[in-house]
């Protein structure tokens, strides 16, 4: 008896010992898939910690473009609202033909970018009270511009001397 007292406790030992331990194992399998989702999370939030710093990176460079480009239309706006303020906008432009260059058909007038003369503006010539014709700048410099003869409005040629304009004013 005492043999099948010895086998009925080691059975018992090895039934505690397969309950407790089963438990145990499971925990240890659960412990170890949790740890590679873990791992996954881990590389997963690394992987969107470099994303996020790509997107900020991004974002100032554009928040720095759209700053350069505010300032630029500011700039513009600014220009524009000063020039409808100045009076020179609103009054004729007034100048004299410097020479004259016949063969060519054009003209030199002493009036140029510091007097808001562009590229495309027209002139009426003018000599005392009549009129010369009309002429269209092609070449705008610092102080002066050359423009060519709009020649179906020409009454006469052209002298050294005559008076442009931007704009016909009669005082009646």
């Amino acid at each position: 008896m005492k043999w099948s007292v010895v086998i009925q406790g080691c059975l018992g030992v090895a039934l505690f010992l397969t309950t407790a331990v089963a438990p145990v194992l499971a925990a240890e399998g659960d412990a170890i898939a949790l740890k590679q989702e873990l791992a996954e999370a881990k590389a997963q939030i690394k992987d969107l910690k470099a994303k996020l710093t790509e997107v900020l990176a991004e974002q100032a460079q554009l928040r720095a473009r759209l700053a350069a480009r505010d300032a630029e239309l500011n700039k513009a706006v600014k220009g524009v609202e000063e020039r409808l303020t100045r009076k020179e906008w609103h009054e004729p432009l007034r100048g004299k033909v410097k020479s004259v260059d016949k063969e060519a058909g054009t003209l030199v007038i002493n009036m140029g970018e510091r007097h808001e003369v562009k590229k495309g503006s027209a002139f009426i010539v003018f000599r005392g009270d009549q009129y010369v014709g009309k002429v269209i700048v092609d070449e705008v410099r610092p102080d002066e511009c050359t423009a060519h003869l709009d020649r179906d409005s020409m009454k006469e040629a052209p002298q050294a001397g005559d008076d442009v304009t931007t704009k016909l004013v009669i005082e009646l």
